[in-house]
């Protein structure tokens, strides 16, 4: 779990409570995917590089003020069930969506390593650019602050 608190000056402090208390000032020059050492060994949500970069992007974001929030769209395990629910949205949609200053929505796909959109995330790509929405792939929050300076309308 993680709770925010002290904004001052455009900057906000996290406490990660799930790293017992680990805490650390973000400015973005701290914010990256490794700002949270030890985040997956200490059941801190982040297994994986790909969950690092979502949460980096969400930090830079946040320090942005720029409204955004993860979406997830993954089908959850039933253990009752011994199943996974189906997801009841949209396939393909972002890993991060937000509003931009001036009422643009933003989507922002997070990736890891090689690996591409897949058939969904590129007709959902379509339709936010489509729209006058700003999408961006990053493999990297540097990509996201790329083309949030540029004003860039998709990153492949």
């Amino acid at each position: 779990e993680e709770t925010r608190s002290g904004e001052s000056e455009g900057l906000v402090s996290l406490n990660l409570q799930s790293l017992d208390g680990y805490s650390r000032r973000r400015t973005p020059e701290a914010v990256g995917v490794n700002a949270y050492p030890g985040a997956a060994e200490a059941g801190g949500g982040m297994s994986t590089f790909e969950g690092a970069v979502v949460r980096a992007c969400l930090d830079y974001l946040a320090i942005k003020r720029i409204v955004a929030w993860r979406s997830n769209t993954t089908g959850i395990y039933d253990e009752k069930r011994k199943s996974y629910r189906t997801n009841a949205g949209r396939n393909g949609v972002s890993d991060i969506i937000g509003c931009l200053p001036g009422g643009r929505l933003l989507a922002v796909e997070c990736k890891a390593g090689r690996r591409k959109l897949s058939a969904d995330q590129i007709e959902f790509q379509r339709d936010i650019l489509e729209a006058g929405g700003l999408h961006v792939v990053a493999y990297k929050v540097e990509d996201l602050i790329e083309a949030l300076e540029a004003g860039e309308t998709h990153r492949i």
